[in-house]
C-alpha cells in the first residue's frame, strides 16, 4: 500500500498502487467517466510513453539510467549455416541441386527390380502402378546445411535470429541482467541521449539547472481525499486512521521539501511557443488537474503551499526548453476539476456504477456557427 505523506525513492510497485488514485485516474473519471477511464487503462505502456520514460530517467537520474536502461543491438545475424530446403524429387533424400536427380533414378531402378511385369500385366499398366507409388511418397524439403549468408536481424540480447538459435540465447541473457533492469533499443537510446543533452542547455538557458540538480527527483506523495460541501468540494489528509478515497501523485522535481514543484514535460514546438499556446494545451489536456493535485498532496503532507511548474521541451531537435508557472486562478479550476472526479470515484465505489455523471438524457443542439 502507498505509505501516506511524503515519501522519496519508492519503488514502482509500491507507488502504483492499484487501491490509490492518480491525476489521470481523477481527470478521466472527471471529464467523461469512471468507465472510460477503466476500458482506457493499459497493461503495457504504449511506444510514446516508453520514450517518455526514457527522456525522464535520463535528464532527472542520469546514473540509474545507466545503471537500469541497458542497450540490446540487433546487427544482422551472424549465423550462416541453414537448412537448403529446397524440394526434394519422389524416391531421392536431397533436392537437385545435392544429388536428389540421381537418388530418385536409383530407387526407380530399385523398385523396377523388385517389382518386375506380372503375368498378364501391360507395360502401361506396369507404369501405372509406379506412377501411384511415386505419388504416395511423401514430399520432403533438403536436410543439406548450406553455408549462406543470413540476412536476418538478430534477436535483442543475442548475435543470431531465431532460425540460428537467437531465443535460447537472448532468454540466457535477459535472465542474467540483474533485478530491475530494462532493455532499451540502440535508436531509442540514442534519441534519448540528444533529447536530455538539448534539455539540460535549455535549462543552463534559463539559469535552472543548478535548481534542478539539486532539487530531489521522483518524490511520492499520498492522501486520503474527503469530499465536502465548501470550494473546491474536497480537501487532502494525510492523517491516519481517516477514511476517504487513497490517492496519490509522483512528482518530477522537488525543491525545497514540498514548497516549489516542478513537471518535466515533453511537448511539440507549437504547444510550448507561447504562454497562450500553452494555456490552451494544459486545458486540453487536463494538466491543470495534476498541478492542483500535486500541490494539494504537498500540502497536506507538508503544510507548503507549493507553486508549480512546467519546463517544457521538445520531444525533437533542437529540444527547446520553456518554462511557465502556473497561476492562482488556473489551479482553482484544477481543483474543480479534482472534486468533480473523486465525487465521480466515491459513487463508483458505493454503487458500483461506473457511469456516474455521464448524461442520460436528451439534449439540444444548435449549429457551431449559430451567433450567440
Amino acid at each position: 500500500m502507498t505509505p501516506l505523506g511524503r515519501s522519496v525513492n519508492i519503488p514502482g510497485a509500491v507507488y502504483y498502487d492499484v487501491a490509490a488514485l492518480g491525476s489521470t485516474a481523477i481527470r478521466v473519471a472527471g471529464r467523461q467517466s469512471v468507465a472510460h477511464y477503466l476500458s482506457s487503462r493499459r497493461e503495457e505502456p504504449t511506444p510514446a510513453m516508453r520514450m517518455g520514460t526514457y527522456v525522464h530517467a535520463a535528464v532527472l537520474e542520469p546514473a540509474r539510467f545507466e545503471r537500469e536502461y541497458v542497450v540490446a543491438t540487433t546487427p544482422q545475424c551472424v549465423g550462416t549455416r541453414r537448412p537448403c530446403r529446397k524440394p526434394v524429387p519422389a524416391g531421392g533424400e536431397h533436392c537437385r541441386a545435392h544429388g536428389g536427380a540421381e537418388e530418385a533414378e536409383a530407387w526407380k531402378i530399385a523398385w523396377l527390380a523388385t517389382h518386375p511385369l506380372v503375368e498378364g500385366e501391360k507395360k502401361g499398366e506396369h507404369a501405372a502402378r509406379l506412377r501411384a507409388v511415386v505419388k504416395e511418397i511423401p514430399e520432403a524439403k533438403c536436410p543439406v546445411m548450406t553455408e549462406t549468408e543470413c540476412q536476418n536481424r538478430s534477436i535483442p540480447g543475442a548475435n543470431t535470429c531465431g532460425i540460428h538459435g537467437g531465443h535460447n540465447t537472448a532468454a540466457a541473457w535477459l535472465a542474467s541482467l540483474p533485478a530491475g533492469t530494462q532493455v532499451i533499443a540502440s535508436a531509442d537510446r540514442e534519441v534519448v541521449i540528444a533529447c536530455a543533452e538539448g534539455v539540460w542547455a535549455g535549462l543552463k538557458r534559463c539559469g535552472l539547472a543548478g535548481a534542478v540538480r539539486a532539487a530531489e527527483h521522483e518524490v511520492s506523495y499520498s492522501a486520503r481525499a474527503i469530499l465536502t460541501d465548501e470550494p473546491p468540494g474536497y480537501r487532502l489528509t494525510c492523517e491516519p486512521g481517516v477514511e476517504g478515497l487513497l490517492v496519490r501523485g509522483r512528482v518530477d522535481i522537488d525543491l525545497g521539501g514540498g514548497r516549489a514543484l516542478a513537471d518535466l514535460k515533453g511537448t511539440q514546438l507549437r504547444h510550448l511557443m507561447t504562454p497562450k499556446s500553452w494555456a490552451w494545451h494544459v486545458i486540453q489536456e487536463g494538466l491543470h488537474v495534476q498541478a492542483a493535485l500535486y500541490v494539494g498532496l504537498a500540502k497536506a503532507a507538508t503544510g507548503h503551499d507549493a507553486g508549480w511548474r512546467w519546463i517544457c521541451h521538445e520531444q525533437e531537435a533542437p529540444y527547446s526548453v520553456r518554462v511557465y508557472d502556473a497561476d492562482p486562478g488556473l489551479l482553482d479550476l484544477g481543483h474543480l476539476a479534482v472534486a468533480e472526479g473523486l465525487r465521480r470515484w466515491a459513487r463508483y465505489r458505493e454503487t458500483g456504477n461506473p457511469w456516474a455523471g455521464w448524461p442520460t438524457t436528451a439534449e439540444t443542439v444548435w449549429s457551431p456557427l449559430k451567433e450567440e
